[in-house]
């Protein structure tokens, strides 16, 4: 009886103290950063996918383990995709910012620009280290063909872990188990079910 007693008191409390909390209704909408801020910020996240691509290029090289034979088409399709990167991180800076001292982003017209001139950008860096790609791939035994395979895509990845990759497809909600080759997906991209 004493702790059903407390327990009630308890919780007549927290009630109260909840009603009790200041309103904060008018100030819902926290401040806008400066434009400052949001440049440096832009410029750090820029900065960061440009140094994934470098520090995945390292692991991939550790893990390839590349040859006296085969390190010069290794050193050829690395520099390319280094070079690649550093040009996207230089576009990237020249992400349309709000004018300083406006409240808003940019408009609509201003970021799809800018989405078409980084797609446009990353067609044409895929398309120049594509030849030192495949004379690297064909100078790789079947082990090494299997690495990267598995772990080259790393500079087309989302920056920052949008969806599986490749080696984790199957994960189900709650990541308890991994779904096996036979098991159908379900949700919106399941397959419709066999009649």
């Amino acid at each position: 009886m004493r702790n059903k007693l407390l327990t009630g008191g308890a919780a007549a409390l927290l009630c109260v103290g909840l009603f009790a909390m200041p309103s904060y209704a008018e100030d819902t909408k926290p401040p806008r950063p400066a434009a400052a801020e949001m440049q440096k910020f832009a410029k750090d996240r820029c900065a960061e996918r440009s140094a994934r691509v470098a520090g995945g290029l390292a692991y991939l090289e550790a893990r390839l383990k590349p040859s006296a034979a085969q390190l010069p088409l290794w050193n050829k399709w690395r520099d390319a995709t280094l070079a690649n990167a550093k040009a996207t991180e230089q576009a990237c800076f020249e992400r349309p910012l709000p004018p300083s001292g406006k409240d808003g982003a940019p408009t609509i017209v201003e970021r799809r620009a800018f989405m078409q001139k980084m797609l446009t950008l990353k067609l044409d860096s895929m398309k120049a280290s594509q030849p030192a790609l495949e004379a690297l791939y064909q100078s790789l035994d079947a082990d090494q063909k299997e690495i990267l395979n598995r772990f080259g895509d790393f500079e087309m990845r989302p920056p920052f872990g949008h969806g599986p990759r490749a080696e984790h497809r199957g994960m189900l909600k709650g990541g308890s188990r991994m779904m096996k080759d036979d098991e159908a997906p379900d949700g919106p991209d399941a397959p419709p079910p066999a009649e």
